[in-house]
């Protein structure tokens, strides 16, 4: 499941049409491309039968930071939109943190999805953190996903 989403999603992106800068560095094909390689690696591991407690544990949590770093990421195109920092957290991204999430509930391990849920809780708030310190005098509450207050 974990590899047709990240194809699938590299598909979409390939596709999609560019709105980043031409300079510069574009992170996300870089993202991609490193949980392309983290899902190959955990796949071949599976298949042998060499996926320990301990790695699929760190597998939840480098599965949420990815894309964390991803939602992140965005952070470009609120510069690039001349938006405040809180651009990023009213994207419709932060859905995909809960496709992770059940996709751990296919293995019918709570341990996992505890492991899943409590990761993501923790990046959300660090997004959170960054987005209120990065400029304090600036309130934030819009309900609006272009304007600021």
């Amino acid at each position: 499941m974990q590899l047709l989403l990240v194809v699938t999603f590299g598909i979409l992106y390939s596709f999609a049409p560019s709105s980043a800068p031409e300079a510069g560095v574009q992170p996300v094909p870089w993202i991609l491309s490193a949980y392309f390689i983290f899902t190959m690696v955990r796949l071949i591991g599976s298949h042998r039968g060499q996926l320990s407690n301990w790695l699929l544990m760190a597998s939840e949590v480098m599965d949420i930071v990815l894309l964390m770093v991803l939602i992140w990421s965005f952070h470009i195109f609120h510069i690039q939109y001349m938006q405040p920092a809180s651009f990023y957290l009213k994207a419709p991204t932060m859905i995909y943190i809960f496709i992770f999430i059940a996709l751990r509930a296919l293995r019918f391990e709570p341990c996992l999805i505890l492991i899943a849920g409590a990761t993501a809780i923790v990046g959300w708030l660090f997004l959170v953190l960054y987005v209120i310190l990065s400029v304090p005098e600036d309130p934030m509450i819009t309900r609006n996903y272009v304007k600021s207050p």
